[in-house]
């Protein structure tokens, strides 16, 4: 089995904190260890069938075979690192994709990576997955280009859907779909009876009510003005977000205490 040495670049940028590893880099290392463990297999199965045939005849080799197992285990740990490292370059593409759709909406690597610092922190407190969330932010914060929610406004509306979902423990396909309804009402401009009360309501449950009152009206109060097309997206989702804050404030602490208590997903 020959050494071979493999350098990994770790490229660190100093405006967005983002840490980059070469994908070609990762992908040489995983190569490396599936074809190690290959010839770790084979040098197992040459080392088990030397022990069978001649343990019986000497009693060194008895004694060493119950050492053989070593190879089969390092094999193991071959197929792990293996493992890791395609997951590593997975992720590491997956990064880059999440950074060049936010630079694109936001106009900015730096902007861009603070949006993903913004996000990070907070999934990692509401005990929600980064990245069943980032591609949902991602698309909102584009649908928001040039409109009076760019930037924290977004960010502020995503929190407070954010949190709701942490609180009513909605699933990452529900959270995703709340995302998308926002998403819509935001590149239409103008709110819909069918995506407030039909997309976002059925997945939130009293978000139509919290919308109501976010209007400073109740529920058919709110149908009227919605027939009549006079809610703006801009003008409702900030104010729904606040009002989605305060309805699931009482229950954040013991919803994220319980998720923090679990684990710590991508």
């Amino acid at each position: 089995m020959k050494d071979q040495l493999i350098g990994i670049r770790i490229q660190f940028d100093a405006k967005t904190g983002e840490v980059k590893v070469a994908a070609a880099d990762i992908a040489k290392l995983g190569r490396a260890v599936d074809k190690t463990g290959k010839e770790m297999r084979d040098a197992d199965r040459a080392t088990q069938g030397w022990f069978a045939r001649f343990k019986g005849a000497h009693p060194v080799a008895a004694h060493l075979a119950k050492y053989a197992s070593w190879a089969a285990g390092m094999t193991l740990f071959g197929r792990a690192v293996g493992g890791a490292a395609r997951h590593i370059v997975s992720m590491g593409l997956a990064s880059e994709r999440w950074a060049s759709k936010l630079g694109a909406a936001r106009g900015s690597t730096t902007l861009a990576g603070r949006d993903i610092a913004f996000l990070r922190e907070q999934t990692d407190r509401l005990g929600l997955s980064f990245s069943d969330n980032i591609d949902a932010f991602a698309n909102f914060a584009a649908a928001a280009k040039g409109t009076a929610l760019e930037g924290k406004g977004a960010r502020d509306v995503w929190l407070g859907v954010a949190e709701a979902a942490a609180v009513m423990r909605l699933s990452v396909d529900d959270t995703r779909g709340v995302m998308t309804a926002l998403e819509q009402m935001l590149s239409k401009g103008v709110v819909s009876a069918e995506e407030l009360r039909g997309q976002l309501g059925e997945r939130l449950a009293g978000a139509f009510a919290a919308a109501a009152a976010a209007m400073g009206t109740n529920t058919e109060g709110l149908g009227e003005m919605l027939q009549r097309g006079e809610i703006l997206a801009t003008d409702l989702l900030p104010k729904l977000s606040r009002e989605l804050s305060n309805r699931f404030a009482p229950g954040l602490d013991e919803a994220t205490t319980s998720a923090q208590a679990g684990f710590n997903r991508l």
